[in-house]
């Protein structure tokens, strides 16, 4: 077991911070070099683990920098990959044969607008266009959908562009040229299950019409009953009620066995007289912000 003494741990913690190598430490201490990694471990020294890979130095393809990366790509970043991949698919879409612009590559025309369709098959003058733009209005208006005005016009455009000029010549919208042919309405039926040959099968059966015929009382016109004079009813006075007897005040003092009775009168809207009424009711302050108040 390697003795490690003050003085070896003084020079492995100088030679660590030097930046030594674990070999030459070992050497210089005359220890083995998983001792001396060890025992730079358990006095807490900075670890030397390399991080990551060395870096790779390339050059991108699309902006032509000199970058350092830990892999080998193509691109420094995701942007130059992205403009790389749009200039690629750009070049890759067929071009307008007179005004060299870029079309979509699902488009079936040659060119990439009405304009440029004109201007290739010698219609570039106004009176060419309006020719154009009658013939589409004339088809407009007959009712021909606009996939076959699209291939009666001369140049042949596509059908959005017929869609589009429709638009901007400001011609009414009409309904969509979807006709459905409706048959007469199928009569009500149910749905069986019916055994034939020992084979089940779901069959329709119709419902017959068992509506019952109108009666001869129900196709008689009900005579008309004029309206009654309307009766105004006067109100009248109500009767005046016999005069009740007075109440006695039900009031009692002292005990079950031997209480007494109060003698007085009772007051119309109470079952006391006036001076046992505000003994029975009486009213309890409430308290305030301010104070009580009665």
């Amino acid at each position: 077991m390697t003795e490690w003494t003050s003085y070896k741990t003084l020079l492995l913690c100088d030679g660590w911070s030097e930046g030594r190598s674990v070999d030459d430490l070992s050497g210089i201490l005359e220890v083995t070099p998983a001792s001396a990694a060890s025992k730079a471990q358990r006095i807490g020294l900075p670890s030397r683990k390399p991080v990551g890979r060395n870096p790779i130095e390339f050059v991108c393809a699309h902006c032509t920098e000199t970058v350092h990366r830990p892999k080998l790509h193509k691109y420094c970043s995701r942007r130059c990959s992205g403009l790389a991949n749009t200039a690629r698919a750009d070049a890759a879409r067929p071009k307008c044969p007179v005004c060299g612009g870029k079309r979509k590559a699902s488009s079936d025309s040659v060119h990439c607008s009405v304009a440029c369709g004109l201007v290739a098959n010698g219609y570039a003058n106004q009176k060419h266009k309006d020719e154009f733009k009658a013939k589409v209005r004339e088809l407009w208006d007959a009712g021909v959908s606009t996939k076959r005005i699209a291939d009666s016009v001369n140049p042949r455009v596509t059908k959005n562009a017929i869609i589009g000029l429709v638009h901007r010549m400001g011609l009414p919208s009409r309904p969509p040229c979807i006709t459905t042919i409706y048959g007469p309405p199928r009569p009500p039926s149910v749905r069986r299950t019916v055994v034939r040959d020992g084979v089940k099968r779901k069959i329709r059966i119709p419902i017959p019409d068992r509506t019952l015929a109108a009666l001869p009382s129900l196709q008689r016109t009900a005579p008309i009953i004029p309206p009654k004079d309307r009766v105004v009813r006067v109100p009248q006075d109500k009767p005046e009620r016999p005069n009740e007897p007075q109440r006695q005040c039900e009031w009692r003092d002292g005990d079950k066995p031997n209480w007494r009775q109060c003698e007085a009168v009772a007051k119309s809207n109470s079952p006391y007289c006036e001076h046992h009424h505000g003994i029975a009711y009486i009213r309890t302050p409430r308290i305030s912000t301010f104070g009580l108040v009665a």
